[in-house]
């Protein structure tokens, strides 16, 4: 590839860290760095944008920035046009030059945290907010920041306007007439600067005043811009005009527009004709960013933080409650003074963020777009900001306030979801349905992030059943040997550190975990160790994400940081405090990096030896520890007793290591080194037990010292699994609570399956319970779904679950009992309905009902008085019996007999 003398671009790969061969610079290529120049592009600040993609996109923000001014320009028409057809030459002509289109990566796509800050406009923190009528500038403020006590602030970018207008009007000619009638009004107001602004027009009595206001709903979320719904909106109007002549040029997207006809009775809005409405793209989208690290107020080499920043802490507001102001300012001014850092520190400290988000995208986390920004203070001292955007539609993982963890009075809770009918002091059931939540507990802790889920599970998001990461704040800012602190299921025991709410992944299973082991050892390149056979049983779906997966992931990405701070620093004055931030950043990547890796190594080898034999496999020897504790020393409860679990919880861990060599499985063996020789009798006698189920003789079982070995057929190994299967565990240990989750998981399923057939403008709860009697549900069934079950001619009677039944134009009122739902939710998905909608809500809950799960609705018939019955007595023998298949007096384990002899016990089947 050619390298003009004049710029550099890239020709290596983005691993490598050197350039090409210089050539002699041709004449096209000085002709085109001149375009660059009109278009008010510096050549280098081009020639260090990482990807063409944005190249592209920063050309055409400043072809349309430059159309803006031509058109604000006081010139004769002919002359504008001559100046026009000018710049979009130059356009083209760069777009097909060598000067873009001999263009190679200069950072992996893996480090996205780097893309911009080479290439945006230096923002300068002190002067607190840029001038939005500058299109000169990149940033366009519009709020403030909400919470936490980083200093930031709401913003969008003018490059994004200016492209959206690019690509709705590619044509030049319909983009022309666009900037002609609105395009020099491209100004961002809040509603304080819109009241401002117009009150200055008027009392200067200016005739026009024009205003570019966004659909406040699509654009900003509502929060800082002008209320346009139509009665605030016209109220403001009708107040500020007072009769004078004002021209408001109001631009809308059509949804905004039809509101306001609606408000109107029907007609366009035009308040004395004076107000222009257009419609923009309905689906036009200019996304909404949130700076962090907007520090102002520099002393020295120390960076001081804002009061008003600290106040917005939830620990303050919530402190200022109980003190008051006075003793609340105390100890803001204490905590001021503890937070006052080192400049060095706090560009590290975004860099650490944004590192850590590209990490987390790397190994398949889907994230934020979140990249650096140059800013800089007054004194040019250097500033780094990280750039968040706004994920749409995104909710906070814990819910508002925390509103969907329970289980624990400290940070030790569950994402859970309340049951509409508590019993026996239950009133959650734990939420599994963020996909592949467990896996992301490797990641975290290789990045010792303690305050990645937050005490509300405020700092990472879900969209629909999406886990979402955001504010990586903590990663890799501690970085001591955490994983002898990890126990075998990834329980953290940290003696000083609290990693709030990571209890969030405890609720899943050991093989689900250890998909986030085999990422890592993906990224440390050694996944040709593990067998083919192996990865194939941890499923199609996940071999296809791993499969996306680059190796050597984190080192390329650290790598990419490296060579960025080193380019930069290498045109810094050496003696400059910009200089020794810059080599500050560098030594801290270096050592982070070292640290990293020997944290993904360390995990790895914890973990890795499980990595021999198959998931189901796994599964088996979490739940062999499982029967060895016993009822007592499990649980199906979260430790305060309030929410229901999906697997069952171990109170303690009494299995110090599994050998699983294989060659014990080809010579028949399985053997578990207890903790201490205390547990030794207790956990061989539960095991005892349990195999007496076990009619084929499949397992021989021995207990020797600490020592537990378990000799079988590998052949019989699927029998095995399902002799120990946690589903027989539930069942066997916790009875009544196995009860409860199979109610409140048809609870959950019917739920989710009636409200699929609900009108768009009907929504409302479909199962609840009811308002009069405390054990019964009500039950709503759309009219949608009697319609497509009366055409398929079903023998299916709605009317024998309650033949008080209250028949409404929209649907059915069922008043049903807690076993009669099992019995309703049975019937229902198995009608020959959209195969599409069963299936997706049959696997919902992959572990409800089981094997019973078909036969539910053949065993049992619906009461005709149901809702006058008493299920607190009853429900219990019912499903018991359907359950288990024995009545109450045969519930209790039989005895058995053990011998002892040289402190060796054996139990056979």
């Amino acid at each position: 590839m050619n390298i003009s003398t004049s710029y550099k671009v890239t020709q290596t790969p983005y691993n490598e860290n050197y350039f090409g061969d210089v050539v002699e610079e041709t004449d096209s290529d000085k002709r085109n760095s001149r375009y660059l120049n009109q278009l008010g592009i510096e050549l280098e600040q081009f020639c260090k944008i990482p990807t063409l993609s944005l190249k592209k996109e920063f050309l055409c923000h400043h072809l349309v920035k430059n159309e803006i001014e031509i058109f604000d320009w006081q010139i004769d028409d002919n002359v504008r046009l001559n100046k026009l057809n000018s710049i979009n030459r130059l356009f083209n002509s760069i777009i097909k030059s060598r000067l873009f289109s001999n263009h190679q990566d200069i950072y992996s796509p893996l480090s996205g945290g780097l893309s911009q800050i080479n290439s945006r406009t230096t923002y300068n923190v002190s002067l607190m907010k840029m001038t939005n009528d500058d299109l000169n500038q990149s940033i366009l403020i519009v709020g403030e920041k909400k919470s936490g006590v980083e200093p930031g602030f709401q913003a969008t970018l003018k490059k994004d306007i200016c492209s959206w207008i690019f690509h709705q009007y590619p044509n030049a000619q319909k983009r022309w007439e666009f900037i002609k009638n609105y395009g020099r009004f491209i100004h961002i107001i809040t509603k304080d600067d819109f009241n401002k602004k117009l009150t200055y027009e008027l009392e200067n009595s200016f005739a026009h005043t024009y205003f570019y206001l966004y659909d406040e709903q699509k654009m900003y979320y509502g929060k800082q811009l002008v209320n346009i719904d139509g009665p605030s909106f016209h109220t403001m109007l009708s107040q500020t005009i007072e009769g004078k002549t004002i021209d408001c040029k109001i631009f809308l997207t059509r949804k905004r527009i039809q509101q306001l006809i609606t408000f109107n009775g029907g007609h366009s809005p035009s308040y004395k004709s004076n107000i222009d409405c257009i419609a923009l793209d309905p689906d036009a989208d200019f996304p909404l960013y949130l700076f962090k690290n907007s520090y102002i107020e520099k002393n020295g080499d120390y960076v001081v933080p804002n009061t008003d920043d600290l106040k917005r802490s939830h620990a303050i507001q919530e402190t200022a409650k109980i003190l008051g102001d006075v003793f609340t300012s105390l100890i803001v001014r204490g905590w001021k003074l503890y937070k006052t850092g080192k400049v060095y520190d706090l560009n590290f400290a975004a860099v650490r963020e944004v590192l850590g988000n590209d990490m987390a995208r790397a190994y398949g986390i889907k994230t934020q777009t979140q990249f650096l920004y140059p800013g800089q203070f007054e004194d040019s001292t250097k500033l780094l900001l990280t750039t968040g955007l706004w994920v749409k539609g995104a909710k906070d993982l814990g819910g508002t306030n925390g509103d969907c963890l329970a289980g624990d009075k400290g940070d030790n809770k569950y994402l859970v979801k309340k049951v509409k009918m508590p019993f026996q002091n239950i009133s959650y059931l734990s939420d599994n349905s963020v996909k592949n939540l467990a896996d992301k507990i490797c990641l975290l802790l290789t990045q010792y992030d303690w305050d990645a889920i937050g005490s509300k599970a405020q700092n990472k998001l879900r969209l629909g059943d999406e886990f979402i990461g955001i504010d990586f704040g903590k990663a890799y800012e501690e970085n001591d040997d955490l994983v002898k602190y990890i126990g075998p299921y990834f329980q953290i025991n940290h003696p000083k550190c609290q990693f709030k709410n990571f209890s969030i992944f405890y609720d899943s299973t050991l093989s689900e975990k250890l998909k986030g082991i085999i990422k890592l050892i993906k990224w440390k390149g050694d996944i040709s160790n593990i067998d083919r056979r192996i990865l194939d049983s941890y499923g199609t779906d996940f071999v296809q994400e791993l499969d996306q997966i680059v190796e050597k992931t984190d080192e390329i990405i650290f790598d990419d940081y490296l060579k960025c701070f080193k380019d930069i620093g290498a045109n810094l004055d050496k003696d400059s405090l910009n200089a020794k931030i810059c080599e500050h950043i560098i030594t801290q990547i270096e050592n982070t990096k070292k640290k990293a890796i020997n944290s993904r190594n360390a995990f790895i080898d914890k973990f890795q030896h499980y990595l021999q034999i198959t998931q189901p496999e796994v599964n088996l020897l979490e739940n062999l520890e499982k029967v060895m504790l016993g009822s007592d020393q499990t649980s199906l409860r979260s430790p305060d007793e309030t929410v229901l679990l999906h697997h069952v919880r171990m109170k303690i861990n009494i299995v110090e290591e599994w050998d699983i060599n294989p060659s014990y499985f080809k010579q028949h063996r399985l053997r578990a080194k207890l903790r201490e020789d205390k547990y030794s009798e207790t956990a061989f006698k539960n095991i005892s037990q349990w195999i007496l189920k076990d009619s084929e003789n499949l397992v021989t079982i021995n207990c020797i010292n600490n020592y537990i070995v378990f000799t079988f057929n590998p052949s019989d190994l699927s029998k095995i699994c399902q002799l120990f299967s946690e589903e027989k565990i539930k069942k066997a240990f916790h009875p009544s609570d196995y009860i409860s989750y199979q109610i409140y998981c048809c609870e959950t399923r019917l739920n989710h399956f009636l409200e699929k057939y609900l009108d768009e403008n009907n929504k409302r709860e479909v199962v609840q319970k009811h308002s009069e009697y405390s054990d019964t549900y009500q039950v709503f069934v759309p009219q949608t779904l009697l319609k497509k079950l009366s055409s398929l001619n079903t023998t299916l009677d709605l009317f024998q679950y309650d033949k008080n039944a209250i028949q409404k134009e929209d649907g059915l009122m069922l008043n049903v009992s807690r076993e009669t739902l099992f019995h309703l939710d049975g019937n229902l998905r198995r009608m020959p309905l959209d195969d599409e909608l069963r299936d997706e809500d049959i696997s919902l809950e992959e572990e409800t009902l089981g094997e019973h799960e078909v036969s539910l609705g053949k065993r049992v018939s619906p009461k005709d008085d149901i809702k006058n019955r008493d299920c607190s007595t009853m429900i219990y023998d019912y499903i018991y019996t359907w359950i288990f298949g024995v009545d109450d007096d045969q519930r209790e384990y039989s005895s058995i007999s053990q011998k002892e002899e040289n402190d060796e016990y054996t139990a056979h089947g």
